[in-house]
């Protein structure tokens, strides 16, 4: 069954607001004690927040440090350079022919 362009952009928009508001009612972006007392059972069923507190125990991340853009930012920036420099050894790894 084919979509026409319509019905394909309808479900794309659908898909990206779902999404978004999936992420904000998460605590990936702000600690549990931030979010509003009327979205926090939200926030406790929604399973992006699952992972979100497993990336920030995995790395070390205080989530109550986000609120603090001085201390948030040089987190974030050395988590995404090292994110970086590993797909950049596997990718160089794969390049070669080599195998993981």
């Amino acid at each position: 069954m084919v979509m026409s362009i319509k019905r394909r952009w309808l479900y794309t928009i659908f898909s990206v607001i779902i999404a978004d508001l999936c992420i904000r009612l998460s605590t990936s972006l702000y600690p549990i004690d931030a979010v509003p007392e009327i979205f926090r059972v939200l926030a406790i069923i929604n399973p992006i927040t699952y992972y979100a507190n497993m990336f920030h125990t995995i790395f070390g991340v205080d989530p109550k440090l986000l609120l603090d853009p001085q201390l948030f930012i040089p987190i974030l920036v050395s988590i995404s350079i090292s994110l970086i420099a590993t797909q950049l050894l596997i990718l160089r790894r794969f390049s070669e022919g080599g195998r993981f």
